[in-house]
């Protein structure tokens, strides 16, 4: 056999051997699929902590900290902040929002700028006369 038929033949051994039965009798452990957890330092959950605070928007903490959103909502529950209201837009973002669509930008664009998804952006544009068309 040539060496190209002799590594096929080994990885051909490798595989079977992980879904071969163990001496046992039972299955053997079949790989998992779920990615290994991510281990945060206390550095690290304090600054996602202090980033959530200061109203980083939840795509952009889950995307800097590679975690999902449960992981940024457990950290910061368990360090006692009290999770955002969904859809809140303050008057400062309100006005900010008025001030860039004026200035010719997209909702989308606002949306983004801001930390809104463009749906949200619309009906608070709406909803303050900017916008024409009913508030959804």
């Amino acid at each position: 056999m040539d060496n190209l038929s002799k590594e096929v033949h080994a990885l051909l051994d490798e595989i079977s051997s992980l879904t071969r039965p163990t001496t046992s009798g039972q299955e053997a452990e079949q790989p998992s699929r779920k990615r290994p957890r991510r281990a945060f330092t206390l550095e690290e959950i304090d600054q996602l902590i202090a980033d959530y605070r200061a109203g980083m928007p939840m795509s952009e903490l889950t995307t800097r900290y590679r975690c999902h959103r449960a992981v940024v909502l457990k950290y910061t529950s368990q360090a006692g902040v009290h999770r955002k209201a969904k859809g809140k837009v303050s008057q400062q973002a309100l006005t900010e929002m008025v001030r860039l669509y004026e200035s010719g930008l997209g909702t989308g664009d606002i949306g983004r700028r801001l930390g809104f998804t463009t749906k949200t952006v619309r009906r608070r544009l709406k909803t303050v006369g900017v916008m024409p068309g009913p508030v959804e």
